[in-house]
């Protein structure tokens, strides 16, 4: 069996190599299915192959979370950290 990347790893992949932004699941999702708003299981895809591809490439990918909605950050790992680092500035977050 084929282990290398699935069709939404690369996806994401080709994304956030080519964007260079932080991303949310859902804003992943409508990039990738083209609908608007995605639905739980779309969104749930982005989830899994998010994941799977931050444990396959560590040094492309990074996945950062907290808690409530539109809470999880997908992105390479220096932009997450500046994303972490602004976020803990802002006040009232």
């Amino acid at each position: 069996m084929n282990r290398g990347l699935g069709r939404i790893e690369r996806a994401i992949l080709n994304l956030i190599e080519n964007e260079g932004d932080v991303h949310g699941a859902e804003d992943l999702a409508i990039e990738i299915y083209n609908s608007f708003p995605p639905t739980r299981a779309q969104t749930g895809s982005v989830l899994r192959a998010a994941h799977a591809l931050a444990r396959k490439q560590p040094d492309k990918i990074a996945v950062i979370s907290g808690k409530g909605r539109d809470s999880l950050w997908i992105g390479a790992p220096h932009e997450i950290a500046a994303y972490r680092r602004w976020v803990s500035w802002m006040p009232g977050v």
